[in-house]
């Protein structure tokens, strides 16, 4: 069994692909850091909650986002499998739940108007998913590190100062 920390970011100020919105350090109600849930694909009926939450902070000019992963278990064993691949990115909900999700989707879809999430009214992180299409322009998830029992490792070819960059 191996622990592998992942890392990867969000930048701020970049448009958001499909509505141009974009995110900036206020965006997110006054908190600067914090830690969420994780999943995959965001939450479906059969959605799989990673064994441990994803922690987030507003750095520099980018959301970053740090997770733990266990090769123990398939489902995060596969989602490993992916960001090593550099098929990953982040994205993040704003409802706690599989069930408040389906129903926020629900009432967007009864009034198309409505725009949900906003990028720039005030957000809430309730929930980080791994997706392979990213909202915004982001670098891929990668491995920053390693623990196989003998303590951390910084995987291969990272630095110390870990930072985004645009794909």
């Amino acid at each position: 069994m191996t622990d592998y920390l992942v890392v990867g970011a969000v930048p701020l100020t970049q448009r958001r692909l499909v509505t141009g919105t974009y995110l900036t350090p206020e965006s997110f109600n006054g908190l600067l850091s914090g830690s969420a849930p994780a999943c995959m694909a965001h939450w479906r009926e059969d959605s799989y909650t990673c064994k441990h939450a994803a922690a987030w902070a507003v750095v520099d000019d980018a959301l970053q986002v740090m997770h733990l992963l266990d090769d123990a278990t398939a489902e995060e064993r596969a989602i490993l499998d992916d960001i090593h691949a550099g098929r990953l990115f982040w994205s993040y909900g704003q409802t706690p739940t599989p069930a408040a999700t389906r129903a926020a989707i629900a009432a967007q879809q009864s009034t198309p108007d409505v725009y949900w999430p906003s990028a720039l009214k005030g957000q809430r992180i309730a929930h980080w998913s791994y997706v392979t299409l990213a909202a915004w322009t982001q670098a891929p998830i990668y491995v920053l590190g390693t623990n196989a029992g003998a303590g951390w490792q910084l995987a291969p070819g990272v630095s110390d100062n870990v930072r985004y960059s645009v794909r």
